[in-house]
């Protein structure tokens, strides 16, 4: 069965899909116009992940052999001052800055081109900002070579080699016109969801610089650091190039439609703002630098090493966001704040937990950490220890860092100046500064690690705080910060288990390889068991990789948008695979509906030499309304389901209906899915339960008895009697995407029944279901759970597609899937110990994967 999602409207309306139609309408050609799958973003996470990871791997290589060569001494500190300009030329004109205003712009224009405005919108916004940026970079570049050694007075004052720091940064220079144009292909690369040449940058930019220390090192000493980051910078820029030009040569289709002036979307007062923005806050870097200037020699070299490595969660942590920022932006371009509201959500709690687990995981191998890394060469014992010290204090503000870094992306998605960021982020330098002229003398360069993480701690309370639907997208807050605390303290237990068990060994790398396990191992349980909702997506990951290892070769990174080549466009007109989602077709991470068909590989029987596969967890529900009086244990409130389901979602699991959930087991995926079936078609449904499945984005399957329509469950001879949905609200129920199957004609027990009123209960129920919601009808439900080998051969030979029962024993088959009946008191414990059980308690099922 195939699904059609229900379109919303303006006034939060759902409206059903037209009738199918022999005209198709109008095809446009353009791969922007696909909605972004959640596949689409796993791939293109997972892509960013691999080489961002490559990149650190050889920044890390980078300062090691920076370490090697040249030691922790005066010359490196030199260097490292010089090393400010690049540090600052990749937050402004890459990471944050120019991306900031530059992704929500060419969103901004490929929607009007998506919406047929006159010429191309893409070309045109190009063709009126790149000469101005490129004049600018050049300029600033420029200003940075002549001023070079009053920048090298400024940013350390107490320097022992100024000349030395001149030289480099004279050479680092370059950087501002090379960064600023691989920053400008970047954003519009992303914006074109094109994010292998943008992942790939600092894996080029990285091997420049070590290729240039280990040829030129013997020759210029440290000064052959920052010829690399020339020649690094310039291949940031070559490596993205070619990707950009091939997306600039596609055609757009001419319309007539009048549309905004060409380029209005990057305005003066929105560069402005992202700059201040990003310039505060890497003038971090300056008032730690200067602070340290002040200190024995090498403190700059230890504050810069410990940075280096402890910045690496973070890193990893605003992967997703940057994937998913282009999305954002583009979801506000059309509109959309529910769909941008929820993936902001997502994202943090995701960010967070990766960035807890890391800075979890630094602070208690600290010490072995550096020792593996660095303690070779120049780099004495006395450098790893003073470089440990530096790392934990730092290590403190991760979590700062991370919410800062995707927070900010919410205030400048929409392509809107705001100075509250910039005012926030004022403010976070002002507490750095205090706290670091306060503590550096009794501290020293732990002290300025500490200034950094309160004054990013700070910043990013204050940006949380701010989000609303003025400023930025409008998350709920308390719900953010009652999520977040989940995953903090699952962290925080994680450290000091980690510590314990990495100061057991003497030898620095079984002590990380233990205390990083150790810390993973605690994190990992103590964080689901208190229910955090991006641990489920972090664990979900091994499975994930190895689903998309097997098929990336095949699915190239960007989507593929032109119809009638690879994009799938669902049948109009049909309904009832049960997929129920909450945002419009566009949703990113709405369900997706490619092979939401039963798949013709799902057996309708055990296969002869076939294994039983694993049992799928099916979730047997009721009725939904008040249960006050429910002697039969079998009504759930609407806020208890609202509370299961968002439990569900914070172990990463997600309902669906039993279509969708035997398609995905079909083709080998889904295990993060729930079945969920409610049986008898009670009337409560429709209002108790749909608004909740609609919230959570869940579908599920109800089966109906169509032999009582609109009569009541007077089968229960205990009561209290209940009303059973009409002919009307089957419909209802079907055209908001729900699956409908049978639950029999009129509730009678299958094993007891005569010939001809097992075929009624099958046969007769399935034709009277399928012209009554015009979609065939696949699934069955065995009235009180009771099966037989007959029952089973009859529901076969009736056509259905499965069929579920409760325990069905030996039985269990396609036609005999066991479920897991959901009531009232089952609370988070409860249902977490269901889920985990459900395996041991029933028997594998015949026939499926």
């Amino acid at each position: 069965m195939t699904v059609t999602p229900p379109r919303t409207g303006a006034d939060g309306a759902v409206t059903l899909p037209p009738a199918r139609s022999g005209d198709p309408g109008p095809v446009q050609d353009h791969a922007e116009l696909a909605p972004v799958s959640r596949k689409f973003l796993a791939r293109a996470t997972l892509v960013t992940a691999v080489l961002s990871i490559a990149g650190a791997l050889l920044g890390l290589a980078r300062d090691q052999a920076l370490a090697r060569l040249f030691g922790a001494g005066s010359e490196t500190d030199a260097f490292l001052v010089a090393w400010t300009v690049p540090e600052f030329a990749s937050t402004l004109l890459i990471e944050d800055g120019l991306a900031f205003a530059l992704v929500p712009a060419f969103s901004l224009a490929l929607a009007r081109r998506a919406q047929g405005a006159p010429g191309d919108p893409v070309r045109s916004l190009v063709a009126t900002t790149l000469p101005r940026l490129t004049l600018a970079l050049v300029g600033a570049a420029a200003l940075v070579v002549a001023g070079a050694p009053y920048l090298v007075e400024a940013l350390a004052p107490g320097l022992p080699d100024p000349a030395l720091a001149v030289d480099c940064t004279r050479l680092t220079a370059t950087c501002v016109l090379s960064f600023g144009l691989a920053g400008y292909c970047s954003a519009a690369l992303r914006a074109h969801r094109r994010f292998l040449a943008p992942a790939a940058i600092y894996v080029a930019y990285n091997t420049g610089i070590i290729t240039a220390m280990f040829v030129l090192g013997g020759h210029w000493g440290v000064r052959s650091a920052a010829v690399g980051v020339a020649v690094g910078g310039v291949l940031m820029f070559a490596v993205q190039l070619p990707f950009l030009l091939r997306q600039l040569r596609r055609k757009a289709a001419v319309t007539e439609q009048p549309g905004p002036a060409d380029g209005q979307a990057v305005t003066l007062a929105l560069v402005a703002t992202v700059l201040l923005f990003a310039l505060c806050r890497q003038s971090q870097v300056l008032i730690e630098r200067f602070l340290a200037s002040t200190l024995p020699a090498g403190s700059i070299s230890h504050l810069n090493y410990a940075q280096k490595v402890a910045q690496i969660p973070m890193t990893l942590s605003l992967m997703l966001c940057t994937v998913t920022f282009p999305v954002v932006a583009r979801a506000l371009a059309e509109g959309d704040v529910e769909r941008a509201r929820t993936r902001v959500e997502r994202d943090l709690a995701l960010a967070a937990c990766v960035v807890l687990v890391g800075a979890a995981t630094v602070i208690a191998c600290a010490p072995q950490i550096v020792e593996v890394l660095f303690q070779r060469g120049a780099f004495t014992a006395k450098d790893t220890a003073a470089t440990a010290g530096v790392m934990r204090v730092y290590a403190l503000g991760l979590l700062g860092q991370t919410l800062v870094g995707a927070l900010v992306r919410s205030y400048f998605s929409a392509g809107r100046p705001t100075w509250f960021p910039v005012a926030v982020m004022t403010v976070g330098i002002v507490v750095t500064s205090w706290v670091g002229v306060w503590t550096v003398r009794p501290w020293g360069v732990c002290g300025i690690a500490a200034a950094n993480a309160a004054g990013i701690t700070v910043t990013a309370v204050l940006l949380l705080a701010g989000m609303g639907e003025r400023r930025s997208v409008p998350i709920r807050v308390r719900r953010v910060l009652h999520e977040l605390s989940r995953p903090v303290r699952a962290a925080a237990v994680a450290t000091v288990a980690g510590a314990f068990v990495a100061a057991r060994f003497d030898s620095a790398l079984p002590g990380l390889a233990a205390g990083g396990a150790t810390v993973v191992a605690v994190f990992v349980l103590l964080g689901r068991a208190l229910g955090a909702q991006g641990l489920g997506s972090v664990t979900a990951l091994p499975s994930a990789l190895r689903r998309l290892a097997r098929t990336l070769s095949a699915l190239p990174i960007r989507p593929r948008g032109s119809a009638g080549r690879t994009a799938r466009r669902p049948a109009a007109g049909r309904r009832g695979s049960g997929t129920l989602p909450p945002h419009p077709p566009s949703t990113p991470y709405a369900p997706s509906h490619e092979g939401s068909a039963m798949s013709v590989s799902v057996e309708t029987g055990p296969r002869s030499g076939s294994r039983p596969g694993p049992v799928p967890w099916v979730a047997m529900y009721h009725s939904v309304g008040d249960c006050s009086d429910d002697p039969y244990r079998i009504t759930v409130t609407p806020d208890r389901l609202d509370e299961q389901l968002d439990r569900l979602g914070r172990r990463g699991l997600r309902g669906v209906s039993m279509a969708d959930l035997l398609a995905a087991r079909a083709r080998g995926e889904g295990q993060d899915l729930v079945g969920l079936t409610f049986d008898d078609g009670y009337a409560d449904f429709v209002a108790g339960a749909l608004p909740v499945l609609r919230r959570h984005g869940c579908g599920a399957t109800l089966f109906v008895l169509p032999g009582r329509l609109g009569g009541d469950n007077d089968w229960d001879p205990l009561g209290p009697r209940k009303p059973l949905l009409t002919a009307d609200g089957i419909r209802r129920a079907a055209e908001a995407g729900i699956e409908i199957g049978s639950h029999g004609l009129t509730h009678i027990d299958l094993t007891r029944a005569d010939d001809s009123a097992l075929r009624a209960e099958t046969v007769e129920s399935r034709a009277l279901l399928s012209e009554l919601t015009g979609a065939p009808v696949e699934g069955f439900c065995y009235p009180y759970g009771r099966v037989d080998q007959r029952a089973v051969d009859a529901v076969r030979a009736a056509g259905y597609t499965y069929a579920c029962a409760i325990d069905p024993g030996p039985l269990s088959s396609l036609h005999a899937l066991p479920r897991v009946h959901i009531g009232q008191n089952d609370t988070a414990v409860r249902l977490y110990l269901k889920h985990r059980l459900h395996r041991l308690r029933r028997r594998p099922v015949a026939g499926l994967r």
